[in-house]
This record gives structure tokens, C-alpha cells and sequence, in this order.
């Protein structure tokens, strides 16, 4: 009986997790979706979105291209259309997921790993964002199941069909030009291959050579992308290192695959309690279960998380997203940890239960505060903008990280594309100073917007421009702004507009 209860749990777990993927179609692009849709704009050639878009930012660009081409034969503009895309990715990944699981593994490591991904929040979040992170995951699926495949055929010594190699190849190539961080899961992978080749001294062409022909692939995009960024200094100072303290490094990373500390707690205890008993069996000369493949998953996330643990020195790169291609194996990793527990104890089943309700407690609470608040407030400050400035000129102060060619277009989606407003759009930070200064003498038509705004950036621009900054609104995390002339910040009549700091909290 407890059997079949934990099985009807899982199913209507999963279940709730495809609807899901549905209901976060209505909220608002985030300001990196404006990004791709911008870039997807099939009315540009492809050529100048290339040159001006896609080679000078930081992420490769095969969404952005595979968007740009099935934007001509979709409504270009609706935001569902653009996110459809990402659905389709996203369950996706969940087919290929129930499909590839190895029956090796049992039944039971496969309810545990279809409900882990099925249900964790981000994923469910990014199978509907128009960004490439849903594509990452439909390729990292059925790649982390060949990467064991090809280490299991190695470790007996046997042949890989070339059919193996190459599938394993296109994926690589494919995740490669999807997210840098596909890279990094490339590089690993291809090295705990080799490694295995060259001791059953079987397949070291392929598993010497397949890597150079991914890597080279690569490169068309690679090479430029660097020289530009580096020409333009764009790594040098700091390059986000201290944005966030390191402790809270691991909480947000908790937060991103387990929901929660207790309830990576809760799933910890499922996990070390299945070492314990395979290791205990283990001491009786018995068989650890896939105790390789265990290991070979933890020698990746090691990898992973070691790389960008260095880098972190120099460079920030946690933020959750980027690790969406290791999502499948570490949920494979918890999967066979915890199989055998929770296939023999009641308990187990219990506790792995009431994860999952703690999952849905935060899908809930997070699809509330995304749906009914300005979490994402790209949508709302354009309405606002409609609806009580139209006939403004709207200037944006947009001190971000995205190529300025593209900017003024991205903010200018919503009042245009959506709502065909045909406004005259005006980025300043990226101008030169007498353009800005020529475009700030027209501030008095003008709507003043600071998407993302903050006290840092706030008060960079006042010191970059030398001029004083009054708050005149805020949505979300949207600033409406009043500047003053050059050299009054001492002015009594600016001191008493001056930004309140304290605003920003609110």
C-alpha cells in the first residue's frame, strides 16, 4: 500500500509541475528577456544582430538565433509566443528524462529523479522564460545519460558504438553554444572519459579527438566574443566578485535546487541514510549500488562548483541558473543515493513526501509574488508610461551589462512593440557626455526611467554626471527620476528634491 501511495504522490507531484510550466506564462518579461526579444526581431537581418547584438554579449547564441528563425513564422511580439519555445524545451526535457532513465538504475530512482525535475521551482520558472536555460536542461538530460552510458561501455572494456560518440558530440556542441557554463560541464565530462578510455586502452581516438572537434566548434563564436570583451575592458576591476558574500553563495544555490534548508535537510537525511545502509553492506562484501556512477556524478559537481569556486576570486558566476545543465545529475545523484531506502521504508517514503510538499509551497508562494506583485516590472512601468506620460520622449539611465546597440530597443519593446506607442526612446548612460548633455536639455518632455535601479547605481550616475537626482516614482524595482543641471547637487531647491534613500526600501 505504501507503495502504490508514494507512486500516486509522484504522479500528481509531476503532474502539478507540467501545469505549472503553464501558469507562469503571464508574468512580465525580465529585462533579459527583452534581450532576446529584441535580438529575435525577425524584421532585422541576422547579420547585424550578429555583429551588434550576439557576438559582443557575454552568453553564445543559439537560442537567440533559433528564436530569430521561428519568429518568422509566428506572431512577433506576444509574449507567449516567445516563451512557447521554452515550454516546449522544458517538457522536453522531462520526456527524454522518463525515456532515457536507465532500467539498470530501478523504478524507484526514477520516481525520485522525474519528481525532483519536474518540481524544483527554477525549473519549472525557466521552462517558460525566453532565455536559453530551458534549452540547456533538454540537452544536459539526455547528455548526463550518455556521459554514463559511454563511462559504463568503457569500464567493461567494450567497444562504444560510434553512433554514441556522436550523438554525445552534436549535444556538446549544441550545449556549448547554448550557455559558457556548457563548456565547463563539456570540459569535465570529456576528461573523466579519457581518463577511463586510456586505462581500458579502448576508444582513445574517439574519446581523445571527439573533445578537439567540439572545442574547435566552439570557437567561431569564442574567439571574437573574447577579443571584443577584452578590448573593451569589460573583465577588468573586480568583475561582480564581491557582490555577494560568500555565505550566502550557498543558501541561494540551496534555494535554487532544494527549495529550502530544511528541505535540503529533510532530503540530506533520505541520502546519507542510503550511504549508510549500502555502505554497511558494502563492509559485509556486498554491492554498493552504482557505486561508479555515484562516483562519477560527485567527481562533476566537484569539478563544477571547484572551477567556479576559483574563478570566484576574480569573478562572480553563482547565480543559480547558470548551473541548469548539472540539474539532471545531481537529481540522479539524489535519486540513486536515497532508491534503496525509500524503496524498503515507509518512513523514507514518508520524508521524501513531505519534500515534495515543501516544493510546492514554494512554487505556490513564488508564482504569487511573480503573478499579483511588480516583482518584474518591465510590464507595469510601460503601462504606466502609456498611460500617464504618452506623449513624452522616454529617457532610460540603464546602467547594465548588455550591449548598447540593443538597448534603447529593449526598453522600448513594451511602449512600442506592445503597445505601439511609437515613442522616441533615448538611452543616456551609454552616450557620449555632449550627447547626453545635448539629449538632457530636452528632460523637460521627457519621462526619466531607471529600470533596476538601486543606491549604488543611483549614485554613480549623480557622481558620473555631476548632477543632482530627486525620486519622482517607483514600481518594483523601476526608478522615475528628475535631474538637475550640471553643478547645482548644492543647491537648497535640489537639497530638499534630493533622493531619499530610505525610499528604496519600500
Amino acid at each position: 500500500m505504501s507503495k502504490k501511495l508514494f507512486v500516486c504522490a509522484c504522479l500528481l507531484f509531476i503532474g502539478a509541475g507540467v501545469i505549472m510550466r503553464f501558469a507562469f506564462l503571464s508574468v512580465p518579461y525580465e529585462y533579459d528577456e527583452l534581450f532576446t526579444a529584441v535580438t529575435a526581431n525577425p524584421a532585422l537581418p541576422l547579420s547585424w544582430i550578429w555583429t551588434h547584438c550576439l557576438l559582443v554579449d557575454v552568453h553564445p547564441p543559439l537560442h537567440n538565433v533559433l528564436l530569430w528563425a521561428y519568429n518568422h513564422v509566428v506572431p512577433y511580439g506576444p509574449e507567449i509566443w516567445l516563451r512557447l519555445p521554452s515550454v516546449v524545451c522544458g517538457l522536453a526535457a522531462l520526456a527524454l528524462g522518463w525515456c532515457m532513465f536507465p532500467r539498470r538504475f530501478g523504478k524507484t530512482a526514477r520516481w525520485l529523479f522525474m519528481a525532483l525535475l519536474t518540481g524544483n521551482f527554477y525549473v519549472i520558472f525557466y521552462s517558460q522564460h525566453a532565455r536559453a536555460y530551458a534549452l540547456m536542461l533538454a540537452l544536459a538530460v539526455p547528455i548526463t545519460f550518455l556521459f554514463l552510458q559511454i563511462s559504463l561501455l568503457l569500464r567493461k572494456g567494450r567497444v562504444v558504438p560510434r553512433k554514441l560518440w556522436l550523438w554525445w558530440g552534436i549535444l556538446l556542441v549544441l550545449l556549448g553554444w547554448s550557455h559558457y557554463f556548457g563548456m565547463l560541464f563539456f570540459g569535465i565530462t570529456s576528461g573523466l572519459l579519457a581518463v577511463q578510455a586510456l586505462h581500458s586502452r579502448k576508444n582513445i581516438t574517439w574519446a581523445l579527438l571527439l573533445p578537439c572537434v567540439v572545442f574547435v566548434c566552439f570557437l567561431p563564436w569564442l574567439v571574437p566574443n573574447l577579443l571584443y570583451n577584452v578590448g573593451q575592458n569589460r573583465f577588468g576591476g573586480n568583475w561582480w566578485a564581491d557582490k555577494v558574500p560568500g555565505i550566502f553563495v550557498w543558501m541561494n544555490l540551496i534555494s535554487f535546487f532544494f527549495a529550502y534548508t530544511v528541505a535540503f535537510l529533510v532530503l540530506g537525511v533520505l541520502v546519507l541514510s542510503g550511504w549508510v545502509w549500502n555502505y554497511e553492506d558494502f563492509k559485509r562484501h556486498k554491492r554498493f549500488p552504482f557505486q561508479r556512477e555515484l562516483l562519477l556524478l560527485l567527481v562533476l559537481l566537484a569539478g563544477v562548483f571547484g572551477f567556479v569556486g576559483l574563478l570566484y576570486f576574480k569573478i562572480y558566476l553563482w547565480f543559480g541558473r547558470y548551473f541548469m545543465e548539472i540539474m539532471p545529475a545531481l537529481f540522479l545523484f539524489v535519486a540513486l543515493s536515497a532508491a534503496r531506502v525509500v524503496r524498503h521504508s515507509r518512513v523514507a517514503k514518508l520524508i521524501f513526501i513531505v519534500y515534495l510538499g515543501m516544493i510546492g509551497v514554494q512554487t505556490a508562494s513564488n508564482w504569487r509574488l511573480l503573478v499579483y506583485s511588480h516583482y518584474f516590472p518591465s510590464r507595469i512601468s510601460a503601462q504606466f508610461y502609456r498611460d500617464h506620460a504618452p506623449k513624452k520622449e522616454l529617457f532610460v539611465i540603464a546602467v547594465e551589462a548588455f550591449p548598447p546597440e540593443a538597448l534603447e530597443a529593449m526598453y522600448g519593446f513594451y511602449p512600442n512593440q506592445m503597445y505601439r506607442m511609437n515613442a522616441r526612446v533615448t538611452e543616456l548612460y551609454h552616450l557620449d557626455e555632449e550627447a547626453r548633455d545635448e539629449a538632457l536639455n530636452r528632460r523637460a518632455g521627457a519621462l526619466i526611467w531607471m529600470p533596476n535601479c538601486d543606491i549604488v547605481k543611483m549614485s554613480r550616475v549623480s557622481k558620473e554626471w555631476n548632477r543632482a537626482i530627486a525620486l519622482e516614482g517607483k514600481l518594483g524595482n523601476s526608478c522615475f527620476l528628475q535631474l538637475s543641471d550640471k553643478n547645482v547637487a548644492a543647491d537648497p531647491a535640489w537639497n530638499k528634491r534630493k533622493l531619499n534613500w530610505a525610499d528604496l526600501a519600500h
